[in-house]
């Protein structure tokens, strides 16, 4: 508050309002966007027409970053948040069979690539797409093949979160998310596959986890 008035009695009041408005804006949007998928999720239980699934995944967030400010835990968010609902909406999101393949997993991939683990919406995102990658054989290729377009920096990031886990689980190595595809059709995409592997597995990549927490 007294920054705030520092600021106006500086000749600077134009600058506080113009920032004050910004964030009125900006809330507006993220209730107008709650709002929205509120109405399409209705309506894909109602329905699950064609017109109210495809509703429903253009209304569904297309990044990470708005994927963790709707369903994630942010009790400050206030009527803004889905974190109530999460569970449904994510589970209807992964059922949808109306939408392409290649539009529905470059969604998929987009919001992969704006993720870190954590528990709740991010590991409920995160158990679906293991689904795809270690139980469905064309589908896991069809996922993969949009990996490959992006630039070798997202492919990381979309990797490390898909090798993300809190603790190592306990199958001797044997978990594989087709790599035998990837070597035959991205090899280069195979060095960053592999990569994450090392890098992210078994805890790394937990959003709770900073440096800090690391031993000395």
């Amino acid at each position: 508050m007294w920054c705030t008035y520092k600021y106006i009695m500086c000749g600077k009041g134009g600058f506080v309002l113009l920032m004050l408005l910004l964030c009125m804006e900006l809330n507006a949007q993220e209730a107008c966007s709650t709002q929205m998928l509120k109405a399409s999720y209705e309506s894909v239980a109602e329905s699950n027409g064609q017109e109210s699934q495809k509703r429903f995944f253009a209304a569904f967030p297309s990044t990470g970053e708005d994927f963790d400010v709707l369903f994630g835990y942010h009790p400050c968010v206030g009527d803004s948040s889905l974190y109530d609902s999460y569970v449904e909406m994510i589970d209807d999101f992964w059922a949808l069979r109306a939408i392409p393949d290649s539009v529905f997993y470059d969604k998929v991939v987009a919001i992969t690539c704006g993720l870190r683990y954590e528990a709740d919406a991010q590991s409920q995102w995160h158990g679906h797409l293991l689904d795809i990658l270690t139980r469905r054989g064309r589908e896991a290729e069809r996922l993969i093949d949009r990996v490959a377009l992006l630039k070798r920096g997202h492919q990381m990031q979309f990797w490390s979160f898909v090798w993300s886990a809190i603790v190592d689980v306990d199958d001797r190595g044997k978990r594989d998310f087709h790599r035998a595809y990837i070597v035959g059709h991205y090899p280069r995409m195979a060095e960053i596959y592999d990569m994450a592997h090392q890098l992210f597995y078994d805890g790394i990549n937990f959003s709770s986890i900073s440096p800090r927490d690391c031993p000395n």
